[in-house]
């Protein structure tokens, strides 16, 4: 969830998903049952994150969707793509853009990676 200002994009992410109690509850029960390693490295890797960082973990702990979003500037999410691109990465899965206006922002944050990974 990118935009031009870092308080627009964490009002879209925080409306889109609020705190939810009875999803944190779900995603603690989901861990005690899981045998998926990624689920529970994933989980692992959440307890590191702070709320407001690029790699947003609230819609994965509140039992929402099963993978972190970047949530930012459209500079400090095309920041973090570039590494990926810089590595070789040419396709990215996206969990359910809401909307072609959605989609258009994320359309802007990928654009923004690869012409920040181009003149690393």
């Amino acid at each position: 969830m990118a935009r031009d200002a870092e308080e627009a994009a964490w009002s879209v992410a925080t409306e889109r998903f609020p705190e939810d109690r009875q999803g944190q509850l779900k995603h603690q029960l989901a861990m005690k049952v899981s045998d998926s390693s990624w689920h529970q490295q994933l989980s692992g890797l959440a307890k590191d994150h702070v709320s407001r960082d690029t790699y947003w973990m609230v819609p994965f702990t509140n039992y929402k969707t099963f993978c972190p979003y970047l949530v930012g500037t459209y500079d400090r999410v095309g920041t973090e793509l570039a590494r990926y691109f810089q590595q070789g990465c040419s396709a990215m899965i996206l969990d359910v853009p809401i909307g072609t206006e959605e989609l258009e922002h994320v359309q802007r944050a990928i654009r923004r990676g690869a012409e920040l990974a181009v003149h690393a």
